[in-house]
């Protein structure tokens, strides 16, 4: 997997085949594997959570993050208003 700008690719390496490319909401970050979820996309304004066939399990809107990290079962995320988590299964909020 690969991405540039607000595009995500998935590129089959035994052949070089795009396998799919799917278009974010904005720009994307980073591409990060967790051991908990499938794939998690790490863009300007949000998080999307998608499997290796390019379906989307769920999507968290946020304001522009300028921080994140990886905790166990749950994602924390930086805005430049706070400081929250949300749940890798589901992409709920953690109150």
């Amino acid at each position: 997997m690969l991405s540039i700008d607000e595009k995500v690719y998935c590129v089959g390496l035994t052949h070089y085949e795009l396998i799919w490319a799917k278009e974010m909401n904005s720009l994307v970050f980073e591409i990060l594997k967790s051991t908990n979820s499938p794939i998690l996309i790490l863009c300007e304004l949000g998080v999307v959570c998608m499997t290796y066939s390019g379906e989307k399990l769920w999507e968290h809107i946020s304001d522009v993050i300028t921080d994140y990290s990886l905790e166990n079962n749950s994602l924390r995320l930086t805005t430049d208003d706070e400081d929250y988590y949300i749940l890798l299964e589901n992409g709920n909020i953690i109150l």
